[in-house]
């Protein structure tokens, strides 16, 4: 069997490589339910299908693309994604549910820190362990979350993605 550091870079990798669906203009996050060794559900953060995604309604609107945007255009915009958007782990949830698949004591794989919301949202659907590869700087992070995350037996990890 391979090693618990093996386990975890290859199931990081696989949400890295799923984030690349995401058409954020901030972050493109994925993810990965893992139980018992299997992939079982993923999710990317964007919109819900049928809408228009964050980029390219900021792409209409400034008529450029979103790598010339700058730091305040990016800014200005989140306001509008923070709206439409579902996050990764939401996405990875929402999913398994509308198929009937049993995430109950699982793993989650992320590329970013989950949020708050989301942090609760995975400790109650019965997530046991959550990984995460990169710090979310931008996260406003409540002590009790992170307590009632601890309170409730689930693991929180940080572990880097190994190139």
């Amino acid at each position: 069997m391979p090693s618990k550091s093996k386990i975890d870079q290859t199931f990081l990798r696989i949400a890295k490589e799923i984030s690349n669906f995401s058409n954020c203009v901030s972050f493109q996050v994925g993810c990965v339910i893992v139980k018992d060794g299997r992939p079982i559900s993923t999710g990317y953060n964007g919109t819900p299908a049928g809408f228009i995604n964050c980029c390219d309604r900021f792409s209409e609107l400034s008529n450029r693309p979103r790598q010339d945007w700058t730091t305040q255009e990016r800014e200005e915009h989140h306001c509008f994604s923070e709206a439409f958007e579902i996050h990764a782990e939401q996405n990875a949830i929402i999913y398994a549910a509308k198929h009937g698949i049993e995430i109950d004591g699982a793993n989650i794989y992320c590329t970013l820190q989950p949020c708050n919301t989301c942090l609760k949202i995975l400790t109650q659907s019965g997530i046991k362990r959550i990984v995460y590869a990169e710090d979310y700087d931008k996260g406003d992070y409540c002590c009790e979350v992170k307590d009632m995350v601890k309170t409730s037996g689930v693991k929180l990890e940080w572990v880097p993605l190994k190139s």
